[in-house]
């Protein structure tokens, strides 16, 4: 890996290499405006208690957020952080299309209770989905994951570039039935990934393989709530070391922009995504 600056040229140069040698390109929905390089947008900041839970699984790290405590029309967002050589889980539950609930009973241990906001969110969503009731469902967590979306898959979605992209898109966008995707590809500084206006997104960050200890990616996830006001969503804030990575899921009950907010040392080598809307 090349540690350099990278100037714009380079980088569309670089995108359209990929594309060209990746087996799966994106979709017709790709947003080429996904990646904005800054943004003049202020940014209010709350000490609102909004984790609502967090609780371990095999090295990974999943954070429970009330969305509603900062946002109006929020709803609950599910963050996953893995380490370096790890995959990601949450896409694996893809097929269930769980709730923050079901999601929370198949990782959380027994004697750990169900914050009550998971319930009021799960039996709202009965409400309007047929596959669901008021009981949660039991969801099993596979071994390792498999799937029949195509595509290469490895184990660390954060080896490199064109891993991140493929598994996202087969992981996520496709097998979750987003309407759009958008992608940043080997990009260093600060960069943000803006969604279109959506009531359900999510977004990821991944910091690609780097000798160095201190070239860490810091991430958070920022909703506008305003023409031109953003909110930092509580308990998002992440330092992803090498290899590491960081996957934001939320559905709400109001269409809006969501952003993920990267900054990365100037030797790093970082990738984002973003999907939302339905098919």
């Amino acid at each position: 890996m090349t540690f350099l600056k990278r100037s714009s040229t380079c980088l569309t140069f670089a995108l359209i290499i990929f594309i060209a040698a990746c087996s799966q390109v994106p979709s017709p929905d790709f947003q080429e405006t996904f990646i904005a390089d800054e943004n003049n947008a202020t940014v209010s900041e709350t000490d609102t208690a909004a984790v609502l839970a967090q609780v371990e699984k095999d090295g990974r790290t999943f954070t429970f957020i009330d969305e509603s405590a900062v946002v109006e029309g929020g709803s609950i967002g599910v963050l996953e952080t893995t380490s370096a050589g790890q995959d990601a889980l949450l896409p694996m539950l893809d097929e269930m299309k769980p709730t923050a609930l079901e999601v929370f009973l198949a990782i959380a241990p027994r004697e750990m209770k169900a914050p009550q906001r998971l319930l009021e969110h799960h039996s709202r969503l009965a409400a309007t989905r047929s596959d669901l009731s008021g009981e949660a469902r039991v969801i099993t967590l596979p071994s390792s994951q498999q799937s029949n979306l195509v595509g290469p898959l490895t184990a660390t979605w954060c080896e490199d570039a064109p891993t991140f992209q493929n598994n996202f898109h087969n992981w996520f966008f496709v097998g979750m039935n987003y309407a759009h995707e958008g992608y940043g590809f080997n990009l260093w500084g600060t960069k943000y990934g803006v969604t279109g206006v959506a009531s359900r997104r999510v977004l990821a960050a991944c910091n690609n393989e780097t000798p160095y200890t201190y070239a860490t990616v810091n991430t958070r996830i920022e909703a506008q709530i305003s023409a031109n006001l953003w909110v930092l969503v509580p308990g998002t804030v992440r330092a992803l070391g090498s290899q590491a990575g960081m996957y934001y899921l939320s559905d709400g009950w109001t269409a809006q922009r969501y952003r993920i907010k990267a900054q990365g040392h100037h030797y790093t080598d970082y990738n984002l995504a973003g999907a939302w809307g339905r098919r």
